[in-house]
């Protein structure tokens, strides 16, 4: 007869095999049956708390987060009180795990108690697993505070992420960090605090602007991003054409798809920068370019290069491929949709340019009907 241990392994690589293949519901009667074989065997304990957390994460992968819950709180039930450093890194991220299931149910209260409860018990851990996963706990609890509009509350809540992990060298660590301190001025900037968030957008930038980690780097070019952004709502327009060639030069390169999009940003707003009365258009039309290059589906760039053909190369053609692309990219923006169909209607396309009059005023409306979250 197969020994017990090596039964348990097999049985395990076979959850793992059907779960990678997207056979989950296989995968999820293979954790049970470990579960129910294994249960009792003190020596297995450790492939009994994978096969719970897995088949919670299954069941959240599936958008089925009432049952996973019950399995992460199957596993919180059975291994709670263990001291084993493994079982309570397996712990901690089921508590996680399970505040992220309750955000997917919308229950936020229950979101943040369930990550303090993780901060409380595991809060002095020095597992690497389970400091992931408090740092993580910091970083959503302080998002559930801040979709709550309690601002103050999230940058404390970030403030004591920073403090706890702020010099560890860990590669997960720094993200989260880099992500509470950006998160912090974004909050900031909603208080609008303006000099305190543009403060704390430098501060990621002098922890993190020399990280080669494409988790870091994103970090990076995100509070740059916003940064630039905030310094084009305070009107100071060198500064911000500074941050944006400091994104260009950081990040001009860049292949990650979370990056370039920041990339096409910057050279957006450069464009938008250099086109106006007395400006070199051919300049303006370079960005534009680059613009669409980095991201080709960017419809701030699309329509707002479509206006520049429009009105400064007086190119109808042109600019009603672009305005399209850009209404395709985003339906949503009245202002390209309406320039799009003033450009119709200026080339006798009357129904076309009637019908996308109607759609511009819809979305119109909609925005003014709105209350938006800056982020």
């Amino acid at each position: 007869e197969m020994l017990p241990w090596l039964r348990a392994r097999r049985l395990t690589a076979r959850a793992a095999r059907l779960s990678a293949a997207g056979r989950i519901d296989e995968a999820i009667a293979a954790y049970d049956e470990s579960v129910e074989q294994f249960g009792s065997d003190r020596e297995l304990q450790p492939g009994v708390a994978w096969a719970l957390y897995s088949k919670g994460y299954d069941l959240f992968k599936l958008h089925r987060p009432e049952e996973a819950i019950i399995a992460f709180d199957e596993l919180i039930r059975r291994f709670g009180d263990v001291k084993v450093p493994a079982l309570q890194a397996r712990v901690a991220q089921a508590l996680f795990a399970k505040g992220r299931a309750f955000k997917d149910l919308g229950l936020e209260e229950r979101q943040i108690a369930t990550y303090r409860e993780l901060i409380e018990r595991f809060g002095s851990s020095w597992e690497s697993s389970t400091r992931d996963a408090v740092a993580g706990a910091f970083v959503n609890e302080s998002l559930s505070l801040a979709r709550q509009g309690k601002l103050e509350d999230a940058i404390a809540t970030s403030d004591d992420a920073v403090k706890r992990f702020g010099d560890a060298p860990r590669l997960n660590l720094r993200v989260q960090v880099g992500k509470a301190l950006r998160n912090k001025g974004d909050w900031l900037r909603e208080l609008e605090r303006w000099d305190e968030a543009l403060s704390v957008y430098d501060d990621v930038v002098t922890r993190l602007g020399r990280a080669k980690e494409p988790e870091l780097r994103e970090v990076v070019a995100k509070a740059l991003s916003n940064k630039s952004w905030t310094l084009s709502r305070l009107g100071r327009k060198d500064d911000e054409a500074a941050a944006n060639n400091e994104i260009i030069a950081r990040f001009g390169d860049a292949k990650e798809d979370e990056i370039r999009p920041l990339v096409a940003f910057a050279l957006a707003r450069k464009a938008s920068l250099v086109d106006g009365p007395g400006a070199d258009a051919d300049d303006a039309e370079n960005y534009y370019r680059r613009a669409i290059s980095a991201d080709p589906s960017y419809a701030s760039a699309l329509g707002s290069y479509a206006d520049f053909l429009n009105m400064v190369r007086q190119d109808a053609e042109a600019a009603e491929e672009y305005y399209k692309r850009a209404v395709e990219a985003d339906p949503s923006d009245a202002n390209f949709v309406g320039n799009y169909a003033g450009l119709m209607l200026s080339k006798g396309n009357v129904e076309e340019g009637l019908s996308l009059v109607a759609r511009s005023e819809e979305h119109t409306s909609e925005l003014q009907s709105r209350q938006y979250l800056v982020c």
